[in-house]
């Protein structure tokens, strides 16, 4: 399966096998708390949430609108807070026009959202990476966002849609500017995607 930005990761197993599970956890943790700071910020800064499929009384996951198109990909989560943190108990993905009932939503029932999901995340200093893929039908969906912060920051997000009969993929693009994530809400109960080297998802 193609994601929008190349992993590159086989680099950094040393980097990570110098560390004990215990470290990195911690590691994790302190980043976590760090990047949920930022998206906090960014969002009282930003106008990019108003460019969403999510209802009032749902939170935005992630959301933007695709380039050259009029056209927004959203994942809309429901929440409640567990052990003191916001945790989404449902989640869709939404896509189309924003005028009117989305082209496309996945799952169709709100209840066992949560399964339907694969989460992996990848993090290191310089660089933050996070994906939810799910499957339907013939197709898999993958919505990614890398944030490069090595030197100038670079940001890439969008979605790639996979066919599995045709082995051909879809590369759907965010304009950068219109890109509003929070993916604290969904870390640690969409269940990590399995056999991924390095999933951070893990160590939640």
């Amino acid at each position: 399966m193609g994601y929008l930005v190349t992993r590159h990761i086989e680099t950094e197993l040393k980097y990570f096998a110098l560390s004990g599970k215990k470290k990195l956890a911690s590691w994790l943790s302190d980043y976590r708390i760090k990047l949920t700071a930022i998206v906090m910020l960014s969002a009282v800064f930003s106008g990019a949430s108003a460019q969403t499929h999510c209802k009032g009384g749902e939170e935005v996951v992630f959301s933007c609108k695709i380039a050259k198109s009029r056209k927004v990909v959203s994942l809309c989560a429901t929440s409640k807070v567990i052990r003191g943190e916001k945790n989404a108990v449902t989640l869709q993905y939404r896509f189309g026009k924003l005028n009117g009932t989305p082209e496309f939503q996945f799952p169709s029932l709100e209840t066992g959202s949560l399964e339907q999901f694969k989460l992996y995340e990848y993090l290191r200093p310089d660089l933050v990476s996070t994906s939810i893929s799910f499957a339907n039908g013939a197709f898999n969906y993958v919505v990614n966002e890398s944030e490069d912060q090595h030197g100038s920051s670079i940001k890439l997000a969008g979605v790639t849609v996979l066919s599995r009969a045709k082995n051909k993929e879809l590369n759907l693009v965010c304009e950068t500017e219109s890109v509003y994530s929070d993916w604290s809400i969904i870390s640690g109960v969409v269940p990590c995607e399995e056999g991924a080297t390095l999933n951070a998802c893990e160590y939640k």
